[in-house]
């Protein structure tokens, strides 16, 4: 199961504690995208028990492919 999600950043950056998005303690494959320093978007996936977990935390909003396009889009910038 795959799902878009909007959810903070924890870790201090460091080799021992890298910046990842916070996942509510659950593992999974997840690709993200830095909104701002506290802020990020991803795409996560895993089992239907290990997303429910995820989805169900406050700290993190499920997002539709519409609006994960749209937040892409507007965070990235093309070199002319």
């Amino acid at each position: 199961m795959k799902a878009w999600i909007k959810t903070k950043i924890i870790g201090t950056g460091t080799e021992e504690d890298p910046r990842r998005p916070y996942l509510a303690n659950q593992s999974g494959a997840v690709s993200m995208m830095e909104i701002d320093s506290n802020t990020c978007i991803c795409r996560v996936a895993g089992t239907p028990d290990q997303i429910n977990v995820i989805l169900a935390d406050p700290e993190v909003t499920q997002l539709t492919d519409k609006e994960a396009r749209e937040i892409i889009k507007s965070n990235t910038r093309t070199a002319i």
